[in-house]
């Protein structure tokens, strides 16, 4: 889970860092932080992880036999 966590915050804040930031760079340091941490976490809990613990989810949860 940490692996993909990591991979799926990695590609977020890179499109944040793309799409986002010019828009906001005129806005002080501290509140374009608040900004990009309050979109990622949006992000990441309703659209994003749910979607990657789906597609990976045989990879996450093997089916062990005993």
């Amino acid at each position: 889970m940490m692996l993909l966590s990591g991979i799926t915050i990695y590609g977020l804040i890179s499109l944040l860092n793309l799409l986002i930031v010019p828009l906001i760079n005129p806005f002080p340091p501290f509140f374009r932080t608040f900004i990009v941490t309050a979109l990622m976490v949006a992000i990441m809990t309703y659209v994003a992880m749910p979607r990657m613990t789906k597609l990976f989810a045989g990879w996450l949860y093997p089916k062990f036999k005993r």
